[in-house]
């Protein structure tokens, strides 16, 4: 049997004329209950066989990126937000989900064995709604942030700028109901370092360890979602949410409007 030889321990066998057999769940034709005589031919077509079907994640290795986990959720024109709505809980694939929408492969999970250090929080609104609908939004909403059964973050829509998308523009009202123009919105100037900070500030302190030396947090660390934990983003309306501009709204007509989750950190995964 090749049992557990290396290639070169087979190589060498077979040189001084030692017998070896395919296992059973190889290659070869069964005799008498026996796997019949294999050459170095055969082994590695079983070695090749078996490679397919290991592990192919290197083991103690980690692949450190910096990475962004996003997902959306939209209400139509005239319509009413629900007092709940829950993001990175359904993937791509499901929901009419897909890329553009979330990056999420499976409900409230990285695939394993991620884990992901999420450093900023940013919402962002699609800037082509009826700016009514953005106001009305903004003043009957917040968020809450929850990792496993733990609230890590919460506050008003406003809290959480989008670090991203148009520059703002202004809008107003027209005398002739039939004169149309376009508009256009963000939360917050948009710059990349313009989003609610969930690092620990450098220094702070974090306790003793087992030996009992002290920790104090090193400004990178933010709120970890580890491996196989749930996480999502919840925004919610206890007063009941804003319903959106028609579309024959004046002066500018409703479209609905999309809001988004994005976490901003840096993304483990293993090694191929």
């Amino acid at each position: 049997m090749f049992g557990n030889l290396s290639t070169d321990e087979i190589v060498k066998g077979m040189q001084e004329g030692a017998e070896f057999f395919v296992p059973g769940s190889g290659i070869g034709k069964v005799e008498d209950k026996k796997v019949m005589k294999a050459n170095l031919s055969d082994f590695l077509k079983v070695a090749k066989k078996r490679a397919r079907h290991s592990n192919p994640i290197s083991p103690n290795q980690a692949d450190y990126v910096n990475w962004v986990l996003w997902d959306e959720v939209t209400t139509g024109q005239a319509a009413t937000w629900a007092a709940l709505n829950r993001l990175f809980t359904i993937p791509i694939g499901q929901g009419g989900k897909t890329k553009v929408n979330t990056n999420l492969d499976q409900v409230s999970v990285l695939a394993a064995p991620q884990w992901f250090n999420a450093t900023g929080l940013s919402i962002y609104f699609m800037p082509n709604a009826a700016p009514i609908d953005y106001a009305n939004f903004i003043a009957t909403e917040y968020l809450e942030f929850w990792v496993s059964q733990k609230v890590y973050v919460e506050g008003k829509m406003d809290m959480f700028p989008a670090s991203g998308g148009m520059v703002q523009s202004g809008w107003g009202t027209v005398a002739a109901a039939a004169t149309t123009y376009e508009t256009n919105s963000t939360n917050g100037w948009p710059s990349i370092h313009n989003m609610y900070d969930l690092r620990l500030p450098a220094g702070l302190p974090l306790g003793t360890d087992q030996n009992g030396s002290p920790v104090v947090a090193d400004g990178i660390i933010g709120v970890t979602i580890l491996q196989s934990q749930t996480f999502h983003v919840d925004l919610k309306a206890d007063g009941g949410g804003a319903t959106m501009a028609a579309t024959a709204a004046v002066p500018i007509s409703g479209i609905g409007l999309t809001v988004g989750a994005r976490l901003h950190g840096i993304l483990s995964r293993g090694v191929q």
